[in-house]
């Protein structure tokens, strides 16, 4: 388990990481967040894999 700084609270990477998440997901609709508990799931939408055939580098894992 990671070790925070005390000045660093432990949710502080899963804010950071929600702040990036949130606009792909409700404003783009590039993923779907499925929430399961503590744990959640990010895949590609359709729309998604579109933007990374036309903006993206590389190959989507299928």
């Amino acid at each position: 388990m990671p070790v925070f700084p005390a000045s660093q609270p432990r949710n502080a990477p899963h804010s950071r990481l929600r702040a990036i998440l949130d606009p792909l997901e409700t404003h783009w609709q590039f993923i779907q967040i499925k929430s399961r508990g503590r744990r959640s799931e990010v895949s590609l939408t359709e729309q998604g894999r579109s933007a990374l055939r036309i903006f993206g580098q590389g190959k989507t894992a299928e």
